[in-house]
């Protein structure tokens, strides 16, 4: 039920993937039907399931995931063990809403409307209660539908695409001709994407010349060595490590298959995006952030909440992220008056471990004092091509599919000279592998999930818990609990003000001046750095926001559970508790771990008896 049709984005990163084996899809209750596979309706059934309710979510599952091949290829290794199967090979459709879509979510609501709530399970009252919020937020956005952010120098689709289709499992043959039918789909769908740029265009509402810049630089970047393009390189890789049984006749077949549809077919839609933004420069009637296009902060509100799983308004996020900044400082000086060679050991601390695959082994052992185990020890670690590092985030994690996640990779860019940095290159392994996203993935996919879990994860979860970890890893790295502290609160603080000038630009309708004085009164203020957040924020805006706004509600969250159980609280068992649950719209997990306050207090005060 997206405004425009572009679901696949949402699945191959998180940026935003993946436990060893092949499980089965949850409850497959009855295993046969006319083509052999599972009744479709069966699946995810579990004890005291509502079966009405199941099988709209497996309807919902289902279209969504044969609404584009990517999809479909990305959420599912074996489609026919949940009674799913797709014969059109394309990237999907990338359209403005209708009047017919409004409709049908319309109707979707009034489904859901029609459950008795206390008929269903506790798991599916869960889905039902994410399902509504975000039917709801759709119903809400239409009216947004061209303030959407479709290419921009970091997250656009125009650096995604080329980076999914490197990561495309090549489980069989049909793969490999699917994978070259979709590149030669992307001149048709970034026709769409550019179609809707014009109609943005024509509305006033077009990005603005410095943002075209920037993703012409990139699209330019690359296609500029079109005979070793990234598609190229990559593919032949491929071919033979996941195909070894091909002969050298049939790699030379597909290898120029692939070659004709790049130099055919991808590089052209890449000149066309270049052609057609290039065209359109100028004619963008705001250089500013949302705050400047007349429906903007209503926009912007809607964005948050969603990326960021919160139901606080801006204005509460502001204060929150004020709050933070303020206590950032405050335990810095105390830090710094404590201890006069603070700075200089900071700087000179040594990670443990300092390259990648030893770093992420490491992770693993070190957690176990505050995480449950990891239920997957299995990753690859890549570098992102050159041609689009400047533009690619400093690392990223790729999702796995649903009934196979132990293909676990993490892409680190080494455009990025921090992460010749071990501190940083250290807790951002712990961003994306352990605790992070890997860890919290692989946890939550061992519980068997419903699948409809699976496409409706919330962003501000994902990023708030890689987040949370990542500024707990820092306790991992020396055994100085100064140094370890005032090297998370300098991280945090940095976080913390690119988020508030995001806000501040976006919602508030702060300028570059008014972003160069903000910094400057912290003494940090030069305009190379204000430019760069300014025009990040207004090229992608409320991205922070779900990384550092999902941190704050984790921290709520956990301050909340340490308050209520004092001396009880456990670590293991909080974080057990978050991951078994997984990704959510905060007040939902509040609520939830309400619950599980309860319960597990009730236990810890029959184990105290038994203990004395």
């Amino acid at each position: 039920m997206s405004k425009i049709h572009m679901r696949f984005l949402s699945l191959m990163l998180v940026i935003f993937l993946l436990l060893p084996g092949c499980n089965g899809p949850s409850g497959a209750a009855d295993s046969s039907n006319a083509r052999g596979d599972v009744k479709i309706s069966q699946i995810g059934l579990n004890p005291g399931d509502s079966m009405a309710f199941n099988e709209l979510l497996m309807e919902l599952f289902s279209d969504a995931v044969t609404e584009d091949s990517v999809s479909f290829h990305y959420v599912l290794e074996h489609p026919e063990n949940y009674g799913i199967s797709m014969d059109e090979v394309t990237l999907g459709d990338a359209l403005l809403p209708t009047e017919d879509d409004l409709d049908e979510s319309r109707e979707l609501l009034k489904e859901l409307k029609s459950f008795d709530y206390k008929n269903l399970s506790e798991n599916q009252q869960l889905i039902y209660d994410i399902l509504m919020g975000n039917v709801t937020a759709a119903l809400e956005g239409y009216d947004y539908a061209l303030y959407e952010t479709l290419f921009s120098p970091t997250i656009g689709v125009q650096t995604q695409l080329p980076i999914t289709m490197s990561e495309y499992a090549f489980r069989s043959e049909d793969d490999v001709n699917d994978y070259i039918a979709l590149l030669k789909d992307v001149k048709r769908y970034y026709g769409q994407l550019l179609n809707i740029e014009k109609e943005k265009s024509r509305q006033g509402l077009f990005m603005a010349d410095f943002t075209v810049d920037a993703i012409v630089s990139q699209c330019e970047a690359f296609i500029k060595d079109p005979e070793n393009n990234m598609l190229l390189e990559i593919f032949e890789e491929k071919l033979t490590q996941e195909l070894p049984d091909l002969t050298d006749a049939q790699k030379q077949e597909y290898i120029q298959k692939n070659k004709n549809a790049v130099m055919n077919d991808v590089i052209p839609a890449y000149k066309e995006i270049i052609q057609v933004l290039t065209d359109l420069k100028g004619t963008g009637k705001n250089d500013g952030g949302l705050a400047g296009f007349e429906k903007g902060k209503e926009y912007y509100t809607h964005l948050v909440q969603g990326n960021t799983g919160s139901s606080r308004s801006v204005d509460e996020m502001i204060e929150m992220v004020d709050k933070s900044i303020s206590q950032d400082l405050t335990l810095i000086g105390l830090l710094y008056s404590k201890d006069a060679e603070l700075f200089t050991k900071m700087t000179e601390v040594m990670p443990p471990e300092t390259e990648p695959v030893k770093i992420l082994q490491s992770l693993q052992k070190a957690i176990l004092n505050e995480f449950p185990q990891p239920v997957s020890d299995v990753f690859n670690v890549k570098s992102v091509h050159e041609s689009i590092g400047e533009n690619a985030s400093p690392a990223f994690y790729m999702l796995p599919a649903l009934d196979a996640t132990d293909s676990n990779t993490i892409y680190i860019n080494s455009y990025y000279g921090r992460n010749d940095d071990p501190v940083y290159l250290y807790t951002t392994l712990a961003h994306e592998g352990y605790p992070g996203h890997l860890y919290q993935n692989t946890y939550f996919y061992s519980t068997n999930p419903h699948p409809i879990r699976k496409l409706i994860a919330n962003t501000g979860y994902a990023e708030g818990w890689a987040t949370y970890v990542e500024q707990l890893s820092y306790q991992y790295l020396t055994n100085d609990i100064n140094v370890a502290n005032a090297l998370a609160a300098n991280q945090e603080f940095s976080l913390a003000l690119s988020t508030r000038i995001d806000m501040g630009v976006n919602y508030e309708g702060w300028t570059r001046d008014d972003t160069l004085d903000y910094l400057n009164q912290f003494n940090i203020g030069d305009e190379e750095t204000a430019d760069a957040i300014f025009d990040a924020v207004v090229a992608e805006p409320g991205n922070y926001l779900s990384y550092y706004v999902g941190y704050l509600e984790f921290q709520e969250l956990r301050k909340t559970a340490q308050k209520r159980l004092g001396d009880s609280f456990d670590p293991v068992a909080y974080h057990e508790f978050l991951l078994n649950l997984g990704p959510a719209p905060f007040d939902l997990i509040l609520d939830r771990m309400e619950s599980w306050i309860h319960d597990y207090s009730q236990l810890d005060g029959e184990r105290t008896p038994e203990a004395a």
